[in-house]
């Protein structure tokens, strides 16, 4: 799922066009193949969900608005729909709108983890730290398992300061999910910061390994390794 500057991804898996209604053969039937299956339903939920999906894959948003819209119409209880209507409308800036689709998910889905998520990562976006912090714990507290809210919160944690704070946040959701580079990378960064160095370097060779050199371009620049900079074993391990 995408949100503007985050990760975010949301991620879109679907086909484009609309099923063409089937016609069965005509004629002399005894030699014809066996009927086809029917087509694929085009008036049902799966249906203008799997289309608004594959039109924001090709960042036709204000289409897929429309075909959010039909999808909740025909099915309401669609937590799923709701938040991915959500992730349209942030990318069209509407962001009164995108965050009403993923309370409604909520209201639907108290657990459903995705809506805290870009819910939280939204108002981080907008710089509303204690409130988007306030919501990944929401998220967290609703469900536990589920680890991109554990890193949403280390990430407002990071960039507000609380390093100490953030490295348990990365630490959770890593728990969860080890291959997360980029939680690996911002724990490393917070590490950092906080002049440990040798949590800090293993932290970052993790990164690398589960994302590759990327990571060695990403440190060579980020702000949070200042301090090791001039740290030979730092230089070895990014390439500098």
């Amino acid at each position: 799922m995408k949100i503007p500057t985050f990760i975010l991804t949301a991620l879109f898996w679907f086909s484009t066009a609309p099923a063409q209604e089937q016609k069965p053969a005509v004629g002399n039937t005894a030699s014809q193949p066996a009927k086809p299956k029917a087509p694929a339903k085009t008036d049902s939920a799966d249906y203008y969900f799997t289309w608004a999906k594959a039109l924001c894959d090709s960042a036709n948003y204000r289409m897929a608005v429309l075909k959010f819209k039909r999808t909740v119409t025909l099915r309401h209880n669609f937590p799923e729909a709701w938040t991915e209507w959500g992730v349209a409308l942030a990318n069209l800036g509407r962001t009164e709108e995108e965050i009403a689709k993923y309370q409604e998910a909520i209201k639907i889905d108290s657990a459903y983890g995705d809506a805290y998520f870009n819910w939280g990562t939204t108002l981080a976006f907008h710089q509303q730290f204690k409130e988007a912090a306030d919501i990944f714990k929401k998220g967290i507290a609703a469900a536990p398992k589920y680890p991109k809210n554990y890193e949403g919160l280390g990430k407002v944690q990071n960039q507000t300061g609380f390093y100490s704070e953030a490295v348990k946040s990365f630490e959770k959701t890593l728990q969860l999910n080890p291959a997360n580079p980029w939680a690996l990378f911002w724990q490393s960064g917070c590490y950092a910061r906080l002049r440990k160095k040798t949590e800090s370097l293993a932290a970052l060779e993790k990164a690398i390994q589960w994302g590759g050199d990327f990571y060695k371009m990403e440190a060579q620049k980020d702000g949070a390794f200042n301090s090791l900079w001039s740290d030979p074993d730092f230089k070895k391990m990014v390439g500098l």
